[in-house]
């Protein structure tokens, strides 16, 4: 199919050519002898110019008239003759253009100048016609008062009218000449110069090209000399040899293309051929033993061979590729297990169990971790160190996965293990921090928040190590950041750093929000972050709920900001609303 293509585009494109070449060849032919032809005419005409302008002023006004014999004689001896004798008896010695213009004849004398003149010119225009071999040779200019029409003077097309029982020529004809189709005839009018270009014309008179000169005498414009040549015939023989032309190449190049076939057909197809079938065969079977095959039939050194060598090493490495494949995804799935593993630890580590302390009635509790991996890094505690005091951890470790989940571990466990001893929360997590320290081969840090509420009067004595301000949310519903007289570095960044203790006051009716900053930074697919603003109007757009629906709405807000857009970071968060101060009454 793509030689036979090639073969029909190549060849009509050279048909093409070809006949555009010769077709434009022709016109500039026709032109040059066209304008030749007129050139001689109008020098003919401006060499008679004073008579022919008296026969033109004459013309206008008496055409009907002139009473041209249909078959007039092809001379016009005898027409000169009378109008010499007529001449001759009413100007008795005198001589014609010497001692009596055209203007000073009576009207008999000038008709009969008028009818010698034009005879004349229809047997110089037809012999010019016939000479050259012209379809239509006439003599134009623009009628008075008419738009785009002009007045055949001499027409080439020769029409029969009876007049006063004479059979008689049409002269004076007048007709529309649209300036689109006739615009080199226009232009040589209104120029006064001969044209490049000529029309060409394709109508009930036939398809020509037709070509304009001005005919000028003492800086008058007479009119315009036209000849017409045929080129229906032309186009014929173009044609002709156009498609004698197409059919000898078709046949030349369809031969060579055929032999040219055959060559590819049996050396390059075949051989692709079988590559394909041994290919197609290993998909099926997946037996490596055909890159064997392929590489044995390689042995002409061109493309195809190349291209089969290439085949039998991919099938090899593709071999091997699917047995390490295997063995990855065993391990995959070993390391998969594990990390289930993990991330059920991870939650059994942290507080699930909601409400935690059910017979304390002062707060209301609730705390959430959605890691961003199968294991993460925040976590949150908390846990009384006495009856009326309750300790509160948000925590986030540097880094994702596994090794951030082990250094949570050991930080949540060291934390709380100082905590429960008592002391200032700076005393605490001053400890942990050099204790870490010791150990952080990793160069892993901790953000911490570890506040410890006294229930009895709702004050929270806290420290800040780098970590997120949390949100106190009035009663009222009004919010404000809790910050630290000075911010400190997270733990396990530099020993011996020295924590400060805050304290912050809590109403009956406050709830203390905790966070870690993948709650603010959650980012949607257009790389907004979730934000501050965003928060603090969701905490306090349904502030009076407790703290489970709380924490609910905050996620429902940020899934619906962040939509389909990856989670990057754990999302870590813990409200605690403070119902009464004073002593609780034990339930139990």
């Amino acid at each position: 199919v793509l030689f036979v293509l090639f073969l029909v585009v190549t060849v009509a494109i050279t048909m093409a050519v070809t006949y555009l070449n010769q077709s434009d060849a022709y016109y500039r032919e026709c032109a040059s002898d066209l304008k030749r032809i007129n050139r001689f005419l109008a020098h003919e005409i401006e060499e008679d110019g004073e008579d022919f302008a008296y026969l033109i002023d004459y013309f206008k006004e008496h055409q009907k008239e002139l009473k041209i014999p249909f078959h007039y004689p092809d001379t016009s001896a005898d027409y000169k003759r009378a109008f010499m004798k007529a001449f001759s008896e009413k100007y008795p010695g005198k001589i014609f253009n010497q001692d009596i213009s055209f203007p000073e004849l009576d009207d008999e004398t000038k008709l009969l100048f008028a009818r010698y003149e034009y005879i004349y010119w229809l047997n110089v225009f037809d012999a010019a016609r016939d000479s050259y071999g012209l379809d239509y040779v006439y003599f134009v200019y623009p009628t008075e008062g008419e738009k785009d029409t002009m007045c055949y003077m001499f027409d080439g097309f020769k029409e029969e009218v009876v007049i006063d029982g004479e059979s008689c020529l049409v002269v004076g004809f007048n007709a529309y000449q649209d300036p689109k189709i006739h615009a080199s005839m226009w232009k040589a009018w209104e120029t006064g110069q001969d044209q490049e270009r000529m029309d060409i014309l394709n109508n009930e008179f036939g398809h020509v090209y037709s070509h304009s000169t001005p005919v000028k005498y003492q800086d008058r414009m007479l009119g315009l000399i036209t000849t017409e040549m045929g080129v229906s015939f032309v186009v014929k023989l173009v044609q002709k040899s156009v498609l004698r032309l197409g059919v000898i190449m078709a046949v030349v190049m369809g031969i060579c293309l055929l032999m040219l076939l055959a060559f590819v057909q049996g050396f390059v197809l075949k051989r692709i051929f079988r590559l394909e079938s041994c290919v197609r065969r290993y998909a099926q079977e997946k037996d490596p033993a055909i890159a064997e095959t392929i590489r044995s039939r390689a042995r002409i050194p061109d493309e195809v061979s190349s291209l089969a060598s290439e085949f039998s090493g991919m099938i090899i490495e593709l071999q091997e590729y699917m047995e390490n494949l295997k063995t990855v995804t065993a391990e995959r799935e070993r390391i998969g297990a594990e990390l289930d593993v993990a991330t059920q630890l991870q939650a059994s580590m942290l507080p699930c169990i909601f409400p935690p302390f059910p017979n304390r009635h002062e707060f209301d509790l609730f705390a959430s971790m959605d890691p961003a991996k199968e294991v993460g890094g925040d976590f949150y505690d908390f846990f009384f160190v006495d009856e009326d005091h309750l300790a509160l951890v948000m925590a986030d470790v540097s880094g994702k996965g596994v090794p951030a989940s082990l250094f949570m571990a050991i930080s949540k466990a060291l934390i709380k293990d100082r905590a429960i001893e008592g002391g200032l929360t700076s005393d605490i997590l001053t400890n942990v921090n050099n204790t870490l320290c010791d150990e952080n081969g990793a160069d892993l840090f901790v953000t911490v928040w570890l506040g410890i509420l006294e229930i009895s009067t709702g004050l929270i004595t806290y420290t800040d190590a780098g970590h997120e301000n949390p949100v106190l949310v009035k009663a009222d519903g009004t919010t404000e950041l809790v910050l630290p007289a000075r911010k400190k570095p997270p733990v396990a960044t530099i020993e011996g750093i020295s924590y400060t203790t805050n304290t912050v006051q809590m109403e009956a009716g406050d709830l203390l929000f905790l966070y870690t900053d993948g709650v603010p930074e959650a980012t949607n697919a257009e790389d907004e972050l979730y934000g501050m603003d965003r928060l603090l109007a969701e905490l306090q757009k349904d502030h009076s709920s407790d703290a489970t629906t709380l924490l609910k709405q905050v996620r429902e807000d940020v899934d619906r900001f962040v939509k389909d857009a990856p989670q990057f970071d754990d999302l870590t968060m813990l409200a605690i609303r403070l119902n009464t101060l004073g002593k609780a009454i034990d339930e139990q």
